[in-house]
């Protein structure tokens, strides 16, 4: 490989780290505005979300699965793991009592 080559690659997977830190803050935040027992119930379906628009844009860019660089295959792997991870996190005795707050007072 070459110096250009290697310039190019490490362009890329700066871009690629950037989106993913980009997009994993914004859904902190988001989650974070929330009540306490939603935090990592909506951090864990934001990153799920994000892998499952993460892998159609892989597909039709055709990036490749084991290239020199980062790809969106790594970054859907990337929410994955995140979203595996917050889960561990989910109280889902609290959302239940939550949801079953939020249908005795109507909302």
């Amino acid at each position: 490989m070459n110096a250009a080559s290697d310039m190019a690659i490490n362009v890329t997977n700066r871009i690629a780290v950037t989106r993913v830190l980009a997009i994993t803050g914004v859904s902190a935040i988001l989650a974070l505005i929330q009540v306490p027992e939603l935090r990592a119930a909506l951090f864990r379906s934001l990153m799920f979300l994000s892998m499952v628009i993460a892998l159609p844009i892989a597909l039709f860019k055709r990036a490749p699965l084991n290239g020199p660089s980062i790809s969106r295959w790594d970054e859907a792997a990337a929410f994955l793991l995140l979203a595996i991870g917050a889960g561990t996190f989910v109280d889902h005795e609290a959302l239940t009592a939550l949801a079953g707050e939020g249908a005795a007072t109507g909302s």
